[in-house]
């Protein structure tokens, strides 16, 4: 015999992992359409990528729809729709060959995203202490930096000494990278203390601004400065039958020269990212709520 004690750990489970419980998203015409519009933005903001020249990066807000599907949609389905999304973006936008290590990236960014919301959910209660929050968001912070000032700090020259234009090029987007990590992290530092100030009595606002600055931090940290380097190389080696490069120019510069555009661009990005990441779903809150309180109604008659 099942207690109540259980049922209600149950459905918070369920809650947690399809926050639309029990609502079945395929029979939903309000889901179904919101759904729709999301995937229509992530592949138009895919058309509307800015090149940088000189790099082989670009500006792109593409993920920001990723994100706002897993929040909503959970972690569960968000894979499963980051799945759909990626095929369909690969199936209209790419000519190359398909690799796996990319492909994956959509599919988890929504698993994260839809980790993220459930959490933010659960934090929104009232009786939560925001100190804790915030901690949170402090620790991804000083990962993130940690992460890249160690890393360009080893990378850097022992004797600082350019001996050939890919040296100087190279000296040049090391300490630019770092200019702008300190900049990002002052600005983003600065930003949470005036949220924190003017918004210490709008609770929900204050915890959807941590998370989701959180969320779109710690994908940058994982896909574009973690894994980034990786699947480029395992890439390449997918494109030349397991055979690693051996060119002693790639070897020497190529993560270099791969991950320091990156950073700067990342670091321009990201704020951007992240206010545009939380005015969405802040946005899309009231229709969503509208959505929950009516499942939550109906569970709590049927139970």
């Amino acid at each position: 015999m099942v207690s109540s004690e259980q049922k209600k750990h149950s459905y918070k489970l369920k809650k947690f992992l399809f926050p639309l419980y029990p609502v079945n998203v395929l029979r939903s015409t309000k889901t179904l359409t919101t759904l729709a519009i999301l995937i229509s933005l992530r592949i138009i903001f895919n058309l509307f990528s800015i090149p940088i020249p000189g790099i082989t990066q670009t500006i792109s807000f593409s993920w920001v729809p990723l994100m706002v599907i897993g929040w909503y949609f959970g972690p569960v389905l968000g894979f499963f729709i980051g799945w759909i999304t990626d095929t369909l973006c690969y199936l209209i936008f790419t000519s190359g060959l398909w690799f796996w290590m990319y492909s994956i990236q959509e599919p988890c960014v929504c698993v994260i995203a839809g980790i993220f919301g459930s959490i933010c959910r659960l934090r929104s209660n009232e009786k939560c202490n925001i100190v804790v929050d915030i901690l949170v968001q402090q620790i991804i912070y000083i990962i993130f930096s940690s992460i890249c000032y160690i890393s360009l700090i080893l990378w850097l020259s022992p004797n600082n000494n350019a001996s050939t234009v890919d040296d100087y090029m190279v000296n040049a987007y090391k300490y630019t990278a770092l200019v702008l990590i300190t900049v990002f992290m002052v600005v983003m530092e600065y930003v949470t203390f005036y949220q924190v100030l003017v918004n210490k009595n709008n609770h929900t606002h204050l915890v959807l601004f941590i998370y989701g600055t959180c969320l779109v931090v710690l994908l940058m940290e994982i896909f574009s400065f973690l894994l980034g380097p990786i699947s480029t190389l395992e890439y390449y080696k997918y494109m030349h039958n397991g055979r690693t490069p051996s060119s002693e120019r790639f070897l020497k510069y190529g993560t270099i020269i791969y991950l320091i555009p990156r950073v700067i661009v990342q670091c321009v990005k990201t704020p951007l990212e992240s206010f545009l990441l939380v005015g969405i779903v802040w946005s899309l809150n009231p229709s969503f709520t509208n959505i929950l309180n009516n499942l939550n109604n109906k569970w709590e008659i049927k139970n």
